[in-house]
């Protein structure tokens, strides 16, 4: 049993997953913590369709644990008067570690900043992902000096830096204004759960 638990918790420090049953076993013993519906694990799979199983779990996470409470957290926020409330979405994916972090909820800081890490050298960094951090260090020095970086990215509506072709995962980052919040249909299947309430606090 120790050899076990060692094992499932190595997976989920690892981000990775070979094996479905894998994935199962590991939400297993999860979401009773969370929720006592039984068909859980079933609704995992109908709302990520068609991935891989570390791809679900990186989803699956980033999901519950950061874009969806953000969502709920921005539209309170945006209620206010003494400040505007800005969307922010990155489904951006990188050429390196593709597996590892196909969602993730630190893809700025490490374009920004991680590029030179030991695992993530700059010289692995391909032009593709290089356009990510030209995209963010543009709108960073725009909103730090008081300028418009997109006319459109106005309180409600979301900002999204993607990859140029979002479907193929492929091309340098582009950024796009959308009505829709990040992942919203995801969210709202998560939401009618109750389970958009735990969000990670750093």
């Amino acid at each position: 049993e120790e050899d076990e638990a060692m094992e499932i918790a190595y997976m989920v420090s690892s981000n990775t997953f070979e094996r479905y049953t894998d994935l199962n076993t590991t939400l297993g013993e999860l979401f009773p913590n969370i929720t006592n519906d039984a068909q859980i694990l079933d609704k995992v799979y109908e709302i990520y369709p068609d991935l891989s199983a570390t791809d679900i779990w990186n989803y699956l996470t980033t999901d519950l644990r950061a874009t969806c409470p953000i969502n709920d957290v921005v539209t309170l926020m945006e209620g206010a008067t003494n400040r505007e409330v800005l969307r922010l979405f990155i489904p951006y994916r990188t050429t390196v570690f593709t597996e590892q972090i196909a969602a993730f909820h630190a893809k700025d800081t490490i374009a920004l900043f991680g590029y030179k890490m030991a695992d993530f050298s700059e010289t692995a960094a391909l032009i593709t992902d290089k356009s990510l951090r030209t995209e963010l260090a543009s709108m960073l020095k725009n909103l730090a000096g008081g300028e418009e970086y997109n006319a459109d990215w106005v309180e409600g509506k979301t900002l999204t830096i993607q990859n140029r072709d979002p479907v193929a995962r492929s091309g340098v980052a582009t950024a796009v204004v959308t009505e829709e919040k990040a992942r919203e249909s995801v969210c709202e299947e998560w939401e009618n759960m109750d389970l958009t309430k735990y969000g990670v606090q750093n």
